[in-house]
């Protein structure tokens, strides 16, 4: 304990507060008075009120309790003299007016009559019991005016439960002081106490005030009688806190120049230097913003030459193998919205196929330029997958509007919608190996969408909204990886809004994707773990009951969602694993496949979480997020680009090529690249929209 004490005297800390039991207390006293740490060299102390009345006797306690404390008694009673404690006030003003409609000052005198007439000692707990029998008797009489039935069985949990109601509502100025609990606490006057030369005093009080109206407490009054205090120092002056004193001023010259203290002149010169770095911020902007104007006014040109603002390009009648006439898409019915329009259901006719079941993505009419070019940049990279377990692109209709991109039929919908509507038959103990719920076919959901983000990540693409809303179930009950709403309406709140018209899913999100904006296959890795999470409690909502910006400070501090009692330790084990939070330690999507493949029973169903799975409209709040802009695009970041640090990482991610480089002219595709997608220092080169 000597060397704590020692530490806090290194650094002039002269107020200590000391929480301790009676036998620590007298080690540590013993200590302080060793080290000169005593109220007569500047320190004050605060130490518990509830001490045993001779605790600092310590030539007693080291004959009968064999305590080897190296201080005699006159020792310790100068080593305590002049400290502090806080306590309950035993009673309240004596011209406070009770319950009664009496003072205390009358109760007291009454009390003390009492104990002198049967020859017993007054208690300073004589208050706390006294409004202890009304605080019962006015809760109970409550009771009885509001259900006199209740009466009858005062012991059931009814009656118990409404007499601890009528007990926290409890609100009477008693012998104490107001009887008002605050849940378990009361709401009390503190009172200040010194103890000098084996006497107390009380030298001040804290009287709280608590708010009726919003059922808290709002600061309060502190009265100290500044007579009564007694300082030990030897001056008799109040001593200080410790703090060194200011140095000297730096601009001594200038404040004696304008005549001014040493705190105005260091105003004055931060006013004048963030004034000049203000100009230098706006001229800096203005020309940033010069060039920009310039940029997007060149680029926008260029794309109006080839019909894309307007997205009627009567001029582009060279389009690639995807586009197909209008006239052999079909919509019948209405499937529900995405992000940038409508999607429908329907059947288009192609050369190879036949009429097949297609569901038909649109743009509305009048969308900004931001939503046409995001909309067919999407469609762009689409057209580069070629996988089992991802949505197929089958084709676009870019001649007139409205814009479609036209992709596979997926039967059953989403995987959330999928497992909800099957949530139902584990509750009703259908055989484990039935076909829609049985292990094997949950694992083998999960082992598809893991396929997809291995097969995206040996491309270099980051999906980064894995999730069961985003993974559809064909008539075969294959899942396929997607990032629009097909046959599903749109979860706005399961997005983090920002500045710029798009959304984050803040609930699926990595903690530095979250923080940074660092988007790669490790944070897709987390997701996935979202998604195994959603899947073992059949589309349960993650971090339901919470907030976004809740969800999204709670990630931030280092914490993840709790995992279901009953999963198997292996599924444990690669959920934990997927939500480490250092990101080059979670397991790769390859290792992944593997594992699943490996226990092709790993996944079965864990309903002990509730049932939520959308989020109310209390919640879905939207806030902006303090990540750079650039890094806001919706992209997929190549895996070369984790080589560098994550900011920068993030910091040359550009762009993306809007149309296929098949209807491009080589000269017209050079011009776009030189225009939109500028190699980046380090030979870092643009990457593409997901």
């Amino acid at each position: 304990m000597s060397k704590y004490l020692q530490e806090l005297k290194n650094k002039k800390v002269h107020i200590i507060i000391g929480d301790m039991f009676d036998v620590a207390v007298r080690d540590v006293m013993c200590q302080a008075y060793n080290l000169k740490m005593t109220a007569q060299e500047g320190y004050v102390w605060f130490l518990p009120q509830w001490l045993a009345p001779n605790w600092y006797d310590t030539d007693y306690y080291n004959a009968h309790h064999l305590e080897n404390v190296m201080c005699s008694t006159t020792q310790m009673i100068d080593a305590i003299n002049g400290h502090l404690s806080l306590a309950h006030a035993y009673f309240a003003s004596d011209s406070e007016l009770m319950q009664e409609n009496i003072t205390v000052r009358q109760w007291r005198q009454k009390y003390k009559s009492v104990c002198r007439a049967r020859n017993v000692s007054e208690s300073n707990y004589a208050g706390f019991t006294y409004d202890a029998v009304w605080t019962y008797a006015l809760a109970l009489n409550n009771l009885v005016k509001e259900n006199q039935s209740l009466l009858a069985d005062i012991h059931s949990s009814v009656s118990t439960q409404r007499f601890v109601e009528m007990l926290e509502a409890t609100d009477f100025h008693g012998v104490s002081g107001r009887i008002k609990f605050r849940g378990a606490s009361r709401v009390s006057d503190i009172n200040v106490l010194q103890w000098l030369n084996n006497r107390t005093q009380v030298v001040g009080s804290f009287h709280p005030n608590f708010s009726v109206l919003h059922q808290e407490l709002s600061g309060g009054r502190l009265e100290l009688n500044l007579s009564t205090i007694v300082w030990l120092t030897a001056d008799g002056r109040k001593p200080t806190d410790g703090k060194e004193l200011p140095p000297r001023c730096l601009l001594e010259g200038l404040a004696i120049l304008l005549d001014i203290t040493c705190d105005l002149a260091f105003v004055a010169v931060n006013i004048i230097g963030f004034g000049l770095l203000g100009i230098v911020l706006i001229i800096a902007f203005l020309v940033v913003k010069r060039r920009y104007d310039k940029k997007v006014q060149q680029t926008q040109n260029y794309m109006m030459s080839l019909g894309i603002d307007l997205l009627a390009a009567q001029n582009m009648s060279s389009l690639d193998k995807w586009e197909i006439s209008r006239d052999r898409v079909v919509i019948n019915r209405k499937l529900g919205e995405g992000a940038f329009g409508m999607v429908y259901g329907g059947e288009a006719l192609f050369e190879d196929k036949g009429w097949v079941a297609v569901a038909v993505k649109t743009l509305k009419v009048g969308s900004t330029m931001e939503e046409k070019l995001d909309f067919l940049s999407e469609a762009e990279v689409m057209k580069r997958f070629e996988h089992k377990n991802i949505v197929k692109l089958l084709g676009v209709c870019t001649k007139n509007e409205p814009v479609y991109t036209i992709m596979e039929f997926m039967l059953y919908g989403d995987l959330k919608t999928f497992l909800l509507a099957r949530r139902h038959l584990v509750n009703e103990r259908i055989s484990e190996e039935s076909e829609e719920i049985s292990s094997k076919k949950l694992t083998m959901m999960a082992m598809d969408v893991a396929r997809a983000l291995s097969y995206l990540a040996e491309l270099k693409y980051v999906h980064r909204d894995v999730a069961s809303r985003n993974c559809l179930v064909n008539a075969s009950r294959i899942v396929k990886l997607g990032d629009f709403g097909l046959t599903r309406p749109m979860y706005e709140s399961d997005y983090y809004k920002f500045n710029r018209k798009g959304m984050l899913p803040v609930r699926w999100m990595a903690p530095e994707s979250l923080e940074l904006g660092v988007f790669s296959p490790s944070s897709d890795v987390w997701s996935y773990g979202v998604l195994l999470y959603e899947i073992i409690t059949f589309g349960s909502f993650p971090f339901q009951g919470m907030s976004n910006s809740q969800v999204l400070e709670h990630v931030k501090n280092g914490n993840t969602l709790p995992i279901p009692a009953g999963v198997k330790p292996q599924l444990e084990g690669l959920i934990r694993s997927c939500w480490n939070f250092d990101h080059k330690r979670r397991p790769q999507v390859s290792e992944i496949v593997e594992f699943v493949a490996n226990n092709p029973r790993l996944i079965s169903p864990c309903l002990d979480v509730p049932l939520a799975s959308v989020q109310m409209d209390d919640y879905a709040e939207q806030l902006e997020m303090g990540l750079p802009n650039i890094t806001f695009r919706k992209c997929s970041v190549p895996m070369k680009f984790m080589s560098q640090t994550d900011a920068a990482a993030c910091a040359y991610v550009r762009e993306p090529l809007l149309l296929s480089t098949h209807s491009l002219s080589s000269t017209e595709f050079g011009k776009y690249m030189e225009l939109n997608s500028e190699v980046e220092p380090g030979g870092m080169q643009p990457v593409s929209i997901l």
